[in-house]
């Protein structure tokens, strides 16, 4: 893959999905209250690792959601001819990073 860097095969379905963890320095945690705690992900906006959230089964309105361990999923692209700059997932995560 280009992107990620991993071999995949092209015929299995569940080896298509290119996928890259929140980058550990881009991740902040965030306190809700002294009980209350999520990472932030300054890569992709996305809100994960909810510690205390749902004690009761109930989610607040104002709570965050677990989006997931990755700051993107999506199909893996081909090494050859692969260019970060044409690479639209990889964009949006720039544009993200700079806002």
């Amino acid at each position: 893959c280009g992107r990620c860097k991993k071999e995949y095969d092209h015929n299995i379905p569940s080896n298509q999905i290119c996928r890259m963890q929140h980058p550990c320095e881009k991740v902040i945690t965030v306190w809700n209250g002294s009980k209350k705690s999520y990472d932030y992900c300054k890569n992709c906006n996305k809100t994960f690792n909810l510690n205390g959230f749902h004690s009761w089964g109930k989610r607040g309105r104002d709570d965050p959601f677990d989006e997931g361990e990755y700051c993107y999923e999506d199909q893996h692209v081909s090494e050859v001819g692969y260019d970060p700059d044409d690479d639209s997932t990889i964009q949006r995560l720039d544009e993200i990073d700079y806002q």
